[in-house]
């Protein structure tokens, strides 16, 4: 994964000529970048999650009302409590300026009765300090939570 400029591409660099309305990203690599960089998982996490909130500022300022992030599977949370624990410290250390900011309404979606419920709770609360954001832009996700096969149900 090579590092994002620091600036939002210009439309045409991305070649958009017309307005975008939602973008849907999925967030995956984090534990294969640590690897090839040396880093810990708990390091490639936050890396991740400061890029995604670089991303979300250039949605803003390009105008882009929705934004949609599979942050996360059924799967990744089956994993060893040593691997969900620093991604969900980093989702919640990602989201915490996102939502004080006020610019963006938070939805989570998906199966949040698989969340820690610590981590759960908390992503609620941050969910709730949302509901009143200013600028009518949506990130929708935060967290999509579901097997892949089921996907296609959201």
């Amino acid at each position: 994964m090579s590092p994002a400029p620091t600036a939002a591409p210009s439309e045409s660099a991305l070649g958009i000529h017309n307005q975008l309305h939602h973008l849907g990203i999925i967030l995956d690599g984090n534990r294969r970048w640590a690897a090839a960089h040396g880093a810990s998982l708990h390091s490639a996490y936050r890396r991740g999650a400061q890029k995604f909130g670089e991303l979300l500022t250039w949605c803003e300022q390009a105008g882009v009302p929705h934004v949609t992030a599979w942050a996360m599977s059924a799967d990744n949370l089956r994993r060893p409590a040593a691997h969900t624990a620093p991604l969900m410290d980093a989702v919640l250390e990602g989201l915490r300026p996102i939502t004080a900011a006020g610019h963006w309404r938070l939805r989570l979606i998906g199966e949040l009765d698989l969340l820690p419920p610590q981590h759960r709770t908390e992503l609620l609360d941050l969910v709730a300090t949302t509901a009143r954001a200013r600028g009518g832009r949506e990130f929708t996700g935060g967290l999509v939570i579901c097997d892949p096969a089921e996907a296609g149900r959201i």
